[in-house]
């Protein structure tokens, strides 16, 4: 990675983010694969650097841990928005039964982001798609969707994250090829073959692949973005991932990569942390 002259701001957010990495993010329990976190924490990172402008959001937060690695990285002026019916079935004891966790999400927060501007919709995605104005078009540099595996929401929250990804952003879709879940597929697949005066805004750029069972540690996610920032974070990843990408084709059309850390080694290239830490002392 080329040198480039950080502000203090910047090089704050960026120790900010790794300290979080390196120290809170397995205090908090969800599904976030070690291998979708490192690829996560190198495209904020890398949008911090570059000086890539706007808000998170994650569709579907439970505890908060892949939430609160994005929120680790906003400015002063930028918001984190979490969307969740914060309920869900598990298996207790042998017998179904629907859990919420809103508490334990706004605990996480209270610890890890109290210093950060975070708004919490309590509902559907569906229902936050139709409350959202066009003021908040294009104004997010990164979106998650991890809600409802139902191909018909995944392809809702496609829709819904067209709208509101930054000119620059990525999309995170996790769960992607899930035998668990075939419905992530499904949903992925219904949004780049469709058809009408519209064309498709978003292009799959890689898949990063899940290091662990997914049944209790998430499984792969897919990173989606505008046709023009195709390349942009594609670089970002042979940056950032330097060895074997696997070649794939999605949806028939879609030349994409397999991100894979082999042997359970996980590398990044790293900036000179120790060396950030001095210049903004």
């Amino acid at each position: 990675m080329r040198r480039r002259h950080l502000s203090r701001e910047q090089i704050q957010r960026i120790l900010e983010l790794r300290q979080h990495v390196v120290t809170g993010n397995d205090r908090i329990q969800g599904w976030l694969q070690r291998a979708s976190a490192l690829a996560i924490w190198g495209v904020l990172e890398r949008q911090i650097i570059d000086g890539i402008d706007g808000d998170v959001l994650e569709i579907g937060v439970y505890h908060g841990k892949t939430f609160i690695l994005m929120v680790k990285s906003l400015s002063a002026a930028q918001q984190a928005v979490a969307v969740d019916t914060f309920e869900m079935e598990f298996n207790v004891e042998g017998r179904r039964e629907m859990v919420q966790f809103r508490g334990t999400f706004e605990d996480n927060m209270a610890t890890f982001c109290s210093d950060k501007n975070v708004s919490i919709r309590h509902m559907t995605s569906q229902a936050f798609g139709k409350t959202i104005g066009e003021d908040h078009y294009g104004r997010h540099r990164m979106i998650s969707i991890d809600g409802s595996h139902a191909a018909v929401d995944v392809l809702s929250d496609l829709q819904i994250a067209e709208r509101l990804l930054a000119e620059r952003g990525i999309v995170v879709v996790d769960d992607y090829m899930s035998l668990v879940d075939p419905g992530v597929v499904e949903g992925v697949y219904q949004y780049l073959t469709k058809t009408g005066p519209r064309p498709t805004k978003l292009i799959p750029v890689l898949v990063v692949e899940g290091d662990q069972p997914s049944e209790s540690n998430g499984g792969h996610r897919l990173f989606m973005c505008h046709h023009e920032m195709r390349d942009y974070y594609s670089q970002v990843f042979i940056e950032n991932h330097p060895g074997k990408f696997i070649a794939i084709e999605i949806a028939d059309q879609f030349a994409t990569k397999i991100l894979r850390f082999n042997d359970g080694v996980f590398k990044r290239r790293f900036l000179d942390y120790d060396e950030l830490a001095s210049a903004h002392v």
